[in-house]
């Protein structure tokens, strides 16, 4: 997922998203989700995956990261 969100061959479904605020929401969906993906492999249920992703999903990560960011 990080790979495909900062590297060279990107997600269609992502890239052509016409909102430019929505895109970069996605953007930042799709490596919080990669990192917890990663950091959590060894210990991971599908259950917690499911939690992990709704609560994302449900949050306002692209505001959150824009302050940290800004730091």
């Amino acid at each position: 997922m990080i790979r495909r969100t900062v590297g060279i061959s990107h997600v269609d479904d992502i890239e052509f998203i016409a909102s430019e605020d929505e895109r970069i929401a996605a953007q930042i969906n799709s490596l919080i989700i990669g990192k917890y993906l990663i950091l959590n492999a060894n210990q991971l249920s599908i259950n917690d995956l499911g939690y992990h992703i709704k609560s994302i999903a449900t949050a306002d990560n692209h505001n959150a990261f824009a302050k940290k960011s800004a730091i």
